[in-house]
């Protein structure tokens, strides 16, 4: 009986697809879910809900979906500081409306239409809306804020990183001022730091140099932004952002904001360009904050204005 022998060839071919099929298969990716590692099991949520006390974040989100579907996920479910919050400070659980099953028992238990727009739910361990629901939430910014409101609601820790991100959804009581000092350098790492300035940037004004910056008066109020400035020595010349301030703070000119011209770049953020730290992609509240701790070589305050995706990639 003859035998027959395998070529080393065919060995190798025999090894490389049986390497193939032994590999584990790979989990199912879906665009309108981003870039955010979601639970699938409500069950599930709520038991890590209980062990961490982490509010559950609920996406209910049409899987396959619609243009628009696609684009939320590749958009504000892709922002890397949503989906750093959403990872960190949550349970992150994905519910598909136009599935049935579990998920459609899950819409049932919520009253949530199926085959709706996206929406997302802050749920409690008990499974209780900790903000109200809200439709039509779909920009990184507003779901920002929404997150931010639902952790406060519970009395968690918001990151500050998120916070950067929920100012730009913010209209109501953000103001502009300007203030000159010797060296907008000094005064933008000086100012950058006051708790309730989001951004600040170096200009030009009346021949002198000044730092621009938008400040909330909801948090900060001008008499203490005015007063920490003097004290921070950033305040030679005082240009309010109304004429109410100006009530307040006689030596104070308004803010003529048609002179005002921005310095160069190479000016902006000085503490900044020399750090490795400018290589990250920082948004404008981050690159303040940062700028500022950096001329403190204050590293515990670096640390609390980036994400943790953001402090691995250094």
């Amino acid at each position: 009986m003859s035998q027959t022998f395998l070529k080393p060839s065919h060995l190798i071919c025999i090894s490389i697809a049986l390497a193939v099929f032994a590999l584990p298969a790979q989990a199912e990716t879906h665009k309108e879910l981003g870039a955010v590692n979601w639970l699938r099991d409500y069950d599930e949520a709520i038991e890590l809900a209980e062990s961490t006390g982490k509010p559950i974040l609920i996406l209910f989100q049409e899987v396959p979906g619609c243009h628009g579907c696609v684009q939320y996920g590749q958009t504000t479910l892709s922002h890397p500081l949503i989906v750093d919050a959403i990872e960190n400070a949550f349970v992150p659980l994905a519910i598909f409306n136009n599935q049935a099953g579990p998920d459609r028992e899950i819409l049932k238990r919520f009253d949530e239409p199926a085959w709706n727009f996206q929406v997302m739910r802050f749920i409690d361990r008990e499974g209780k809306d900790i903000i109200p629901r809200k439709d039509r939430v779909w920009t990184p910014e507003a779901t920002a804020a929404r997150m931010v409101e639902s952790l406060e609601k519970v009395d968690r820790p918001v990151p500050d990183y998120l916070r950067t991100v929920a100012w730009r959804s913010k209209t109501d009581g953000i103001k502009t001022a300007a203030f000159s000092m010797y060296c907008f350098w000094d005064g933008e790492a000086k100012l950058g730091g006051i708790d309730g300035v989001l951004e600040t940037e170096s200009g030009w004004l009346d021949g002198a140099e000044v730092v621009k910056l938008s400040y909330d008066s909801d948090h900060l109020q001008w008499p203490e932004l005015v007063k920490k400035a003097k004290a921070l020595g950033c305040a030679e010349r005082i240009y309010a952002p109304d004429s109410e301030a100006l009530k307040v703070t006689s030596e104070a000119k308004l803010y003529p904001m048609e002179k005002y011209r921005k310095a160069r770049e190479s000016d902006q953020k000085r503490h900044l360009q020399f750090s490795k730290l400018k290589t990250l992609p920082l948004n404008p509240f981050q690159k303040t904050k940062i700028n500022s701790a950096l001329s403190q070589r204050d590293v515990a305050v670096i640390q609390q204005w980036l994400s943790p995706s953001q402090l691995e990639s250094l």
